[in-house]
C-alpha cells in the first residue's frame, strides 16, 4: 500500500486490522496478522513502484491477485483518474505477468463502467479511444487543454469514474490476454448484512452517509 497522512504500509494494515470486521477471525487464530505482509507501492509508478525484491516475494507467495486499488472520486481530474485507474491497470498487469504462481486475476470496476448504454451485456465494449493512445496524449497536454477536451471524451458518460473504469476494462482485453483474470462490477457498496455485525460500515461514503442521516 502507499505511505498516507504520514502512515507507513505496516501502520496502515495495523489499523485496518485492529477493526471489528476482524474480530471472528481474531478469537480463532489470534495471531493471524503474522501471516499478513505488507509492502509499498504506487499503482501510479511503473511496476507499481514495487523493487524486484518485493516482486520476487509476491512471486513466490501469491497465487491469487485482487486489484482494487482506484479513485472513486466523481469529479477526480481526467487525468488523475486515468493514471490511477488505468495506467494503474497496465502497471498491475506487468506485475502480474512476473508471478509464475497465479492462479486467478481479479479486477473490480464498476456496475457503471458502460453506463453510457441502454443494455449491458457481460462483456468488455471497444471504448470509441485507445486508452493507451490517450494516456500517451495526455502527457504532453497542460490542464487547461485536458479540461476543455474532457467533456468531448466523456461523451455520455457522467463523470471521469465511470469514464476511467470503462477504460480499465479494456487495457485488460488489451494486456491480459494471457493472463487468467475476471472482471468484478459491483455495485453501490453500502453497510454490511450480518457479519462482523448488522449493519457494520467503515465510512459514511455514497449511500451509507444518506441512511445515517435518514436514520438520526
Amino acid at each position: 500500500g502507499r505511505c498516507r497522512r504520514g502512515k507507513n504500509a505496516r501502520k496502515r494494515l495495523d489499523d485496518i486490522l485492529s477493526d471489528s470486521l476482524f474480530d471472528s477471525v481474531r478469537s480463532s487464530q489470534p495471531n493471524f496478522d503474522e501471516n499478513i505482509i505488507p509492502i509499498r507501492g504506487d499503482v501510479t509508478e511503473s511496476n507499481m513502484g514495487l523493487s524486484d525484491e518485493d516482486v520476487e516475494i509476491l512471486a513466490e507467495h501469491v497465487s491469487l491477485l485482487f486489484h482494487v486499488a482506484a479513485t472513486v472520486r466523481f469529479n477526480e481530474p481526467l487525468k488523475t483518474s486515468l493514471a490511477l485507474n488505468v495506467a494503474g491497470v497496465e502497471h498491475m498487469i506487468a506485475v502480474a505477468k512476473r508471478l509464475p504462481k497465479l492462479c486467478a486475476l481479479v479486477h473490480v470496476s464498476t456496475a457503471y463502467s458502460n453506463c453510457d448504454r441502454s443494455h449491458i451485456d457481460e462483456m468488455v465494449y471497444t471504448p470509441s479511444i485507445s486508452p493507451k493512445k490517450l494516456l500517451h496524449s495526455l502527457e504532453w497536454m497542460d490542464s487547461g487543454m485536458i479540461d476543455s477536451l474532457t467533456p468531448k471524451l466523456l461523451g455520455a458518460h457522467p463523470n471521469t469514474y465511470t469514464y476511467s473504469k470503462n477504460l480499465a476494462e479494456y487495457v485488460l482485453i488489451e494486456d491480459a490476454a494471457q493472463l487468467p483474470y475476471a472482471i468484478f462490477r459491483p455495485s453501490i457498496v453500502g453497510a454490511s448484512w450480518k457479519e462482523p455485525s448488522p449493519g457494520w460500515i467503515d465510512n459514511l461514503n455514497g449511500t451509507s452517509g444518506l441512511f445515517v442521516a435518514v436514520h438520526y
